[in-house]
C-alpha cells in the first residue's frame, strides 16, 4: 500500500492531527476521511480514502495473524480455554479432495445399485459450471436449469449495490482474440 495524504480541510484540526502516513493513522483517521467522501468528491479523495480502507483492513488481517499465533503459543503452554460457549484448542486444517471424480462417481453409483437420486444425495456445492452449461444447452433450456438471484442483503426491499473491482488480467479475453 501506498501513503495517501487526508484531505484537507478547512483547517478546524490542530495540525497534529493531520496525519499524512497511513502507518501514523488511527482507525479513527481513516473512518473520518471515509465518511467524509460523497459522491461529489474528487477521484483523488476517492482513490485515497480506498487505499486507506484497503491498508486499514490488510493491518487488522496482520493482526488477526498475530493475535492467532499468539492464542496456539498460548495453548500449547497452558491448554485449551473456554469463553462461554466458545472452547480454544489447537489442531490442524483438514482438506479432503476427491482423487478421481468419474472413478468415484461410477463407484458411487454402482455401491448405490444405480439409484441416481441416492447417488445425487453425496454430491456437494453447485456440481455444474451455469455458464458452461448454457454454452452448451442454450440460454432457452439454461433458463429452466438454472436460476439466478442476488445474494445481496436487502435495503427497503432493494438488493443492496455493492462495489466491484477486477483485475483486468484476469478476466476472460473475448473470443477470436
Amino acid at each position: 500500500m501506498r501513503d495517501a495524504a487526508i484531505p484537507e480541510d478547512s483547517g478546524d484540526e490542530p495540525v497534529s492531527t493531520r496525519l499524512l502516513n497511513l502507518s501514523d493513522r488511527t482507525p479513527a483517521d481513516v473512518e473520518r476521511q471515509v465518511t467524509g467522501l460523497s459522491a461529489e468528491s474528487s477521484l483523488d479523495e476517492l482513490c485515497a480514502a480506498l487505499d486507506a480502507s484497503d491498508w486499514l483492513l490488510a493491518r487488522a488481517k496482520t493482526i488477526d495473524r498475530l493475535m492467532k499465533q499468539i492464542a496456539i503459543a498460548w495453548i500449547d503452554r497452558n491448554g485449551e480455554f473456554a469463553i462461554g460457549d466458545i472452547r480454544y484448542s489447537v489442531g490442524f486444517s483438514l482438506t479432503v479432495k476427491c482423487l478421481n471424480v468419474p472413478r468415484t462417481g461410477h463407484a458411487v453409483l454402482e455401491a448405490a445399485g444405480g439409484d441416481f437420486n441416492h447417488f445425487m444425495s453425496v454430491l456437494i456445492a453447485q456440481p455444474f459450471r451455469h455458464a458452461a452449461v448454457r454454452d452448451i444447452v442454450g440460454k432457452k433450456l439454461h433458463g429452466c436449469l438454472f436460476r439466478a438471484h442476488r445474494t445481496s442483503r436487502l435495503i427497503n426491499g432493494v438488493p443492496e449495490r455493492i462495489l466491484k473491482h477486477a483485475d483486468s488480467r484476469f478476466l476472460p479475453q473475448p473470443r477470436g482474440h
